[in-house]
This record gives structure tokens, C-alpha cells and sequence, in this order.
């Protein structure tokens, strides 16, 4: 997964995991206003020390691709 300066990698056992959790918290995504006046929700990682932050636009965006990458991944096994 591409965002901005960071690639993420799975392998698919992983990947499915991640998009189970992704998917538990659409719609349920806790935006808080920061400084700069820009809503933000955070996305813990399982390191402590690495938080993601996504603005709505790009919340959305991220799901959009997360969902598009899995659809393309269904779509390549049924050529497998």
C-alpha cells in the first residue's frame, strides 16, 4: 500500500486481516480536529510508535484502494 513516503506490504493472509480491520471501522471512524483546523482520524498500527493519520478525503481514498486492490487480487485468482 502506497501513502505518500510509506509502502506497506502483506502477504494475503495478512492483507485479508488488515482489510477485515479496516473494514470493522468504516463507518465508525472518530474524527478529531487538530491545529492546523483539518478533522483527522488516527489508524494505530500494531508498533506503538507508528500512528497513521487520514483526513476524510483520504480515508476515504485509502478504503476506495484498499477495496480496488482486493477486488484486482479476487479477479487475478480466478486466472490462477
Amino acid at each position: 500500500m502506497w501513502q505518500k513516503s510509506y509502502v506497506l506490504t502483506f502477504t494475503a493472509f495478512q492483507y485479508n486481516y488488515f482489510l477485515k480491520e479496516i473494514r470493522k471501522k468504516i463507518g465508525n471512524e472518530d474524527f478529531l480536529a487538530f491545529p492546523d483546523e483539518e478533522e483527522r482520524m488516527f489508524l494505530p498500527t500494531p508498533a506503538p510508535e507508528i500512528l497513521f493519520t487520514f483526513t476524510k478525503n483520504e480515508w476515504c481514498d485509502f478504503t476506495t484502494a484498499l477495496e480496488e486492490a482486493n477486488y484486482m487480487r479476487e479477479v487475478y485468482q480466478l486466472f490462477q
